[in-house]
């Protein structure tokens, strides 16, 4: 069974999305201004970010990535107005690192598409505390931000560091022309590749919790109407997951597909569900 917290939350949770929002129920909602980094990364590495149960679906995979490698999306951002829906019993505003698996599916399993979150840094207690309810990884960390123009370029940086010991996790740079306009998302080159990730038809989200037991729920994004652009973005890892003192170097966008960006974007997050591996021929 799931612990008595993420069980109080998920009645709580379920009670407020008992109303019927745009054709379903919807537990939370949420404003990210993000920045976002794919990276593809040799499908072996990424197979040992996956609990067991999960595997792979690399041939599901857009195009753009190439063979024996699978993608890793990262978001660095800033949520804002993060609140359940219908009744906004609270609206919460933090910082928030994501790391993700895309395209997986159980093994042995009917093929279904699914996400894996495999990492989440953030710097919001009750918000790590409501994570639970979805077998999210969430850690407390603290993160600084930074904004520098060089020119006609503009840097910012987004560095996480321990709660703990104050060391370094992951620092991240991205830079674009200072006068960049936002325009809408899906009039960028490529992003019609990438909108099958970000987009309102994604895939879901699927999680394991600490006691062993898969949940799902369905993450949203309302791109239809969302702005950014592209950026440059290195990033430096000093944790396990993606490698200690790795250095990632992606392209904007509109250079290659793939490539970072930057939005502006609202989304909703459904109440989690139990999600029961299912078994070969069911």
């Amino acid at each position: 069974m799931l612990n008595p917290i993420a069980l109080l939350l998920i009645s709580a949770l379920s009670l407020v999305s008992s109303f019927s929002v745009a054709h379903g129920a919807v537990h939370g909602t949420g404003h990210y201004d993000v920045d976002v980094v794919p990276l593809t990364l040799p499908s072996d590495q990424v197979k040992a970010l996956l609990p067991e149960g999960l595997e792979l679906a690399s041939e599901v995979q857009a195009g753009g990535v190439p063979a024996g490698r699978h993608l890793v999306l990262l978001t660095f951002g800033y949520q804002r107005r993060v609140s359940p829906r219908p009744v906004p019993l609270w609206s919460w505003s933090y910082h928030e690192f994501t790391a993700t698996v895309p395209f997986v599916r159980f093994t042995g399993g009917d093929g279904k598409i699914f996400h894996h979150l495999f990492r989440l840094y953030l710097d919001h207690h009750r918000a790590i505390l409501a994570g639970r309810a979805y077998g999210f990884p969430k850690l407390y960390s603290t993160v600084y931000t930074g904004t520098f123009d060089f020119g006609p370029r503009r840097e910012r940086t987004y560095d996480l560091t321990s709660r703990d010991d104050g060391s370094n996790l992951i620092r991240a740079v991205f830079s674009h022309e200072a006068a960049r306009e936002p325009r809408l998302l899906r009039e960028l080159p490529n992003f019609g590749i990438v909108s099958e990730v970000f987009g309102t038809t994604s895939a879901p989200l699927v999680q394991k919790s600490a006691e062993g037991h898969w949940i799902c729920a369905d993450f949203l994004w309302e791109t239809a109407e969302a702005k950014g652009f592209p950026i440059d973005a290195t990033v430096t890892s000093h944790v396990e997951e993606l490698g200690y003192d790795a250095v990632y170097r992606t392209e904007g966008l509109d250079r290659t597909p793939w490539g970072a960006f930057r939005m502006s974007v609202d989304w909703t997050l459904s109440t989690p569900r139990a999600c029961p591996r299912p078994r070969p021929g069911s």
